[in-house]
């Protein structure tokens, strides 16, 4: 009987701890939870560093004369576009746009609340997006902040084969391609 009894007061101690780790702000191993708002709050205070967020969107592996690169640059002073011809990254056109603090924390919490950060662990090995999806678009995005990288990341649009992009890819693009004025016209001719 006192087996019994004993038996059930250790269940019952047991429940009642891992209720408490459950419930409590501590989680299930310790570490503190945190909350959507948190994490994007955590990630938007970049918007007050020097930090810069860039998509480098690389076209369809073809002849040298037909490739094209585009490189988006979004921090809290400046908005850029660097549009290249060639392997050699040759640029050909760039243009350079204000921004401010607040503009770059709506940007970043947006790029939060779409999983930017996310990392896949579905890149076969491989380090970087070149030569993945030979006929389509790859992307490489990278958040810095002086010499600490954040965010270093890619994807294509062939979405079957490797990538370390874990996000929403279309909702990120299009937050990185809205940064542009004219975005559309500037890459309208280019093969991407």
């Amino acid at each position: 009987m006192w087996k019994h009894l004993l038996g059930f007061f250790v269940a019952i101690v047991l429940i009642i701890f891992a209720s408490f780790l459950i419930f409590s702000n501590k989680g299930l191993f310790g570490g503190k939870t945190t909350s959507l708002g948190q994490q994007v709050n955590k990630f938007a205070n970049y918007s007050n560093t020097n930090a810069v967020a860039s998509l480098t969107i690389d076209g369809p592996i073809v002849a040298n004369q037909n490739f094209n690169q585009v490189i988006i640059k979004v921090s809290s002073l400046y908005t850029k576009i660097y549009i290249i011809d060639g392997f050699n990254n040759s640029t050909v056109q760039k243009q350079v746009f204000s921004n401010n603090s607040n503009s770059f924390n709506a940007f970043l919490k947006s790029l939060a609340l779409n999983n930017f950060e996310v990392k896949s662990n579905n890149s076969n090995g491989l380090s970087g997006p070149i030569g993945v999806c030979p006929g389509g678009d790859s992307y490489i995005f990278k958040l810095i902040n002086g010499s600490q990288t954040i965010v270093n990341t890619w994807q294509t649009n062939c979405l079957n084969q490797p990538y370390t992009f874990g996000g929403n890819l279309s909702e990120v693009l299009n937050l990185f391609e809205n940064q542009i004025p004219n975005y559309n016209q500037d890459v309208n001719n280019l093969n991407l």
